[in-house]
């Protein structure tokens, strides 16, 4: 599966000196198989800020952490991140 993705550095809203980075997965993106699209609508699994799909690993009160993932969950065919 080859995941497609736009990297965009855009101006911080409350400060005119920082900026930030965002990596947005395309929409022409064909996924390896319809278990993990219909897993990624409903449970969106794209990392905007690493530009990969991710699976979470652990949850708090505070926040969660993310583990980024090569393979499919359901297929296990593996992942290509390209710069679109």
């Amino acid at each position: 599966m080859d995941a497609f993705y736009t990297k965009i550095t855009r101006a911080d809203p409350d400060d005119a000196k920082k900026t930030y980075t965002d990596h947005t997965l395309s929409k022409t993106t064909k996924y390896c198989c319809d278990s993990f699209q219909n897993h990624n609508k409903k449970f969106p699994s794209w990392d905007y800020n690493t530009g990969k799909f991710t699976i979470i690993d652990s949850i708090s009160y505070e926040s969660n952490t993310q583990t980024p993932i090569t393979y499919c969950p359901f297929c296990g065919e593996k992942i290509r991140y390209k710069k679109a």
